[in-house]
């Protein structure tokens, strides 16, 4: 999954946002940082961990897809830099290179 494009989704999942309120919600409800640090990684970071998962290989496998809202509307973002890849393609295991000649190849 290539670097940048691991950065344009955790912008659209706004992830430093969604953490940054949700510690200063449960921490005002009185919560120690141990339970926020778990709360955090189960409610932030695991979904987008999926979601990343997911949409790193052509076809996206939509019953992988966290169903929230935010999740949605992020792939429906990126759906345009998936279309431009062959399907079967793995960001995965593809360098950026190769993610490079494929977007010239096509005249993107």
């Amino acid at each position: 999954f290539g670097q940048h494009l691991r950065r344009a989704v955790n912008a659209l999942l706004r992830i430093r946002q969604r953490k940054a309120d949700l510690r200063r919600d449960l921490s005002a409800q009185g919560m120690d940082d141990d339970e926020i640090k778990h709360r955090i990684r189960q409610d932030i970071f695991l979904p987008a961990q999926t979601f990343k998962q997911a949409i790193s290989q052509q076809p996206i496998d939509m019953e992988q897809i966290p169903q929230e809202p935010i999740y949605m509307e992020a792939l429906n973002t990126l759906r345009p830099v998936f279309d431009a890849y062959d399907r079967g393609y793995n960001f995965g295991e593809q360098g950026l290179l190769y993610s490079a000649l494929v977007l010239l190849k096509k005249g993107y």
